[in-house]
C-alpha cells in the first residue's frame, strides 16, 4: 500500500505536443493548479492466479461540498473517493482507507485469514487507531525502514516512480 501524488496538469512549465497527438498539452494556467490535486492510494497483492489483485482509491483536494450529486454519480464505482483539504492522507483519511482495506480483504480472503501489508512510515500509517483497525481486521503491518521507500517499496520504486 502506498500513495502517489497527482497534479491536475500534465506539464507545469511547458506547452507541448507530439506529431501523432490530436491535442495540445498546455502549460499550467494557474500556480494553484501546480499543487497536488489528487493522491492515488494504491494497493497491490502480488499473489498468483486469482490471489493477485489490487485497487486504487482517490484522495481529492477539497471538501467535496461544491461537487454536484450528478457529477459524483459519474465517478467509477470501483474507486472510492475521499476528500481532504490538501489531498493528503492524514490520520482521518487513513482511518477510512483502513476500513476500506479490511472490508476488501474480508471480501477476497475472509475474516479469519491474516494478510501482510507493506507500508512506509507516513505519520498516518503509524497512527494508533489505524494500527488497531488493521490488527482487529487481521492485517499485519510491515513497515519499511525510514527514508528507504523510494528504493524498496514496490509502489514507490515501480508504478509510483513512473507516474
Amino acid at each position: 500500500m502506498d500513495q502517489v501524488p497527482l497534479p491536475f496538469v500534465v506539464s507545469q512549465d511547458d506547452t507541448f505536443t507530439m506529431e501523432e497527438d490530436t491535442d495540445v498539452n498546455i502549460k499550467c494556467p494557474k500556480e494553484s493548479l501546480c499543487k497536488r490535486q489528487f493522491i492515488m492510494h494504491q494497493v497491490f497483492n502480488a499473489g498468483v492466479g486469482n490471489d493477485a489483485h489490487g485497487w486504487c482509491n482517490m484522495v481529492v483536494r477539497g471538501t467535496g461540498q461544491r461537487i454536484s450529486h450528478l457529477e459524483k454519480k459519474l465517478y467509477d464505482g470501483d474507486i472510492e473517493v475521499f476528500w481532504q483539504k490538501k489531498a493528503w492522507v492524514d490520520k482521518h483519511v487513513m482511518r477510512d482507507l483502513a476500513k476500506s482495506f479490511v472490508r476488501k480483504k474480508n471480501e477476497k480472503h475472509g475474516e479469519n485469514v491474516w494478510v501482510l501489508l507493506f507500508c512506509d512510515n507516513l505519520g498516518a500509517h503509524l497512527d494508533q487507531d489505524v494500527k488497531r483497525m488493521f490488527g482487529d481486521g487481521k492485517v499485519l503491518l510491515f513497515y519499511f525502514p525510514p527514508n528507504m521507500t523510494n528504493f524498496i517499496q514496490p509502489i514507490d520504486a515501480g508504478l509510483g516512480r513512473t507516474i
